[in-house]
């Protein structure tokens, strides 16, 4: 499990295919995406995410190669705990590590 002060490292790789049965060869493929990334959990419900993400798109008339930085913030239990908080319910207890 993730908990608070973690440091993650993920890394995907998809490929992607056309729907059309007739297509064979590169007009069968359609791309191929590339994702490595590293995060960190500041709290047990809050974290961020750094990650590199190439994308290759072969044509044609020429491959379009895509290359992207993304930064994501990510908040979970967020309406779980907005409505502990509006309804003034207490909070979870301590926990003893």
């Amino acid at each position: 499990m993730l908990r608070q002060g973690v440091v993650f490292a993920f890394a995907s790789e998809e490929i992607i295919f056309r729907s059309k049965a007739k297509e064979d060869g590169m007009a069968y493929f359609d791309r191929n995406l590339f994702t490595i990334g590293a995060g960190y959990l500041f709290t047990d419900d809050i974290q961020l995410e750094l990650s590199y993400v190439n994308e290759f798109v072969p044509r044609d008339d020429g491959n379009i190669i895509n290359n992207a930085v993304s930064i994501t913030l990510i908040f979970n239990n967020l309406l779980m705990k907005l409505g502990n908080l509006i309804a003034g319910e207490p909070k979870e207890p301590a926990r003893d590590e």
